[in-house]
């Protein structure tokens, strides 16, 4: 008969309440030699220690990471204290890389669901004054492209700015946005200079740059049936007519491109200068 240790006197349906799981799950890792209770052989029942308690929540986080079982088990049953440190350290890597991905995606997420949000009560392609959350950083890439006036302009430049992206953990390509140099723009050459991706990394002076204020000057533009060079002058007038003072180059941030269901094509982006405060 198995000796049965005072230590061990959870039942089954104790230990998997305790630890907020099933008795199932505790039968199949007891069933793979991952986390064995005692047996009474007098009544044929099985108990767990407290002590498990750790070894259960251990398996538990390893298995919300998507560790194999078998990688765990590997390490439960080992006995080098080294083992058990480098696959710990391991998988606090793969978490800090996770949270940096996750970083990465939320920023830009949230700089479009922002300006989507108010997307919604603005008036579509009328120029206003608007102010975002906070200074928005960005990595750019210069466009090497001439007479880069559309998308289709600067293919290339949008493969590399993408495959860039790729490379850096910090930075997520969507919302995709495009710049027109400040003089160009108030002598109407419309041509592209810079690509641009939020990010959040810290600025660096060179190819990470944070908006100089939050205020902007800004319009939306909903419908591919508008000349864009007619928004573009809507928005140069306004800016004079209001005396607003931009300090940065225009902003031209691609939120969607979709196909209606008459398979027209139609964008959603945003036109923005920042401002003095």
């Amino acid at each position: 008969m198995m000796y049965q240790s005072s230590e061990y006197f959870l039942s089954t349906g104790e230990f998997a309440k305790l630890c907020n799981t099933t008795r199932d799950t505790l039968r199949h890792y007891h069933e793979i030699g991952l986390l064995i209770p005692q047996k009474n052989e007098e009544n044929g029942y099985y108990f767990y220690s407290l002590a498990q308690v750790t070894s259960y929540y251990f398996i538990s986080l390893f298995r919300q990471l998507d560790t194999p079982l078998s990688n765990i088990k590997e390490c439960l049953v080992s006995s080098d204290e080294d083992a058990y440190y480098n696959f710990c350290r391991d998988q606090l890597n793969s978490l800090v890389k996770m949270r940096s991905e996750i970083n990465r995606k939320i920023v830009s997420l949230s700089n479009a669901t922002m300006l989507m949000r108010h997307m919604r009560h603005a008036e579509g392609n009328t120029p206003h004054v608007f102010s975002f959350h906070e200074k928005t950083t960005y990595y750019i890439t210069p466009i090497h492209s001439s007479h880069s006036a559309h998308a289709a302009d600067i293919a290339d430049d949008i493969r590399r700015h993408i495959e860039t992206c790729s490379k850096r953990p910090e930075i997520y390509p969507f919302p995709i946005s495009a710049t027109i140099d400040r003089e160009d723009f108030f002598q109407g050459i419309y041509q592209y200079k810079q690509l641009c991706s939020s990010t959040s990394a810290k600025p660096n002076g060179t190819d990470i740059l944070q908006m100089p204020t939050t205020r902007v000057v800004g319009c939306s533009c909903k419908d591919s049936n508008t000349d864009i060079r007619e928004i573009y002058r809507r928005l140069q007038h306004y800016i004079e007519e209001q005396k607003i003072t931009v300090i940065s180059d225009l902003f031209s941030m691609n939120l969607f491109n979709f196909m209606d269901t008459q398979a027209e094509h139609r964008y959603l982006k945003y036109l923005f200068f920042c401002i003095e405060d």
